[in-house]
């Protein structure tokens, strides 16, 4: 269990006799802290890379890639927001265990190629298929997700589905708030 932080101890008399710090005292020291610790540093690099950052960040993020990535993300977190935290969890973890059993060693070599009679003895192995049991109904519900996907139409490509329906999509241009086929449509002055 992590122990808790203790603040530097303030030597005793350290107030100028005074029993407890007041407020200039509290502020002398937090400015103190603060330059020990370099934030004042840290802070005035930042600043000073702020327009340069800020100009950067605004380029990418007006490019059509940049507009697809938020899109994307925004439906990332939108789905991940339907998951209950205990199973992605579970999931997670499950994963990083399965990472880390494949990684080792003693996996590549515990199972040697099976040859014919072999291959015919894991097709009878009653624990090999219950632990693929979840992992062919998540490939099946996958694989028949993407087809109802296909099977359905979709809305067309640029344009953005009716807010009446749920899906809440943001533009596709950042900062414009219009639509691109409406300004497909207008006609362009020269």
């Amino acid at each position: 269990m992590a122990q808790a932080i203790k603040p530097d101890r303030v030597p005793a008399g350290a107030f100028g006799g005074k029993t407890a710090p007041d407020a200039h005292d509290e502020l002398e020291r937090l400015i103190d802290n603060l330059h020990r610790r370099q934030v004042f540093r840290l802070l005035n690099d930042v600043l000073e890379s702020l327009p340069e950052t800020s100009r950067l960040i605004a380029g990418q993020l007006d490019s059509e890639g940049g507009v697809r990535g938020g899109a994307n993300l925004f439906l990332l977190l939108r789905t991940l927001g339907r998951v209950p935290p205990e199973d992605l969890q579970r999931w997670l973890d499950a994963a990083a265990r399965g990472i880390s059993a494949a990684s080792r060693e003693e996996a590549r070599e515990a199972y040697p190629a099976p040859g014919v009679l072999g291959v015919k003895d894991l097709l009878h192995d009653e624990a090999l298929w219950h632990s693929l049991g979840p992992l062919l109904e998540g490939l099946k519900a996958f694989t028949g997700e993407l087809q109802a996907a296909e099977a359905s139409p979709g809305p067309a490509e640029g344009s953005r589905p009716d807010p009446e329906e749920g899906a809440d999509l943001p533009p596709r241009r950042a900062g414009s708030g219009r639509d691109p086929q409406e300004q497909e449509e207008s006609p362009h002055r020269e």
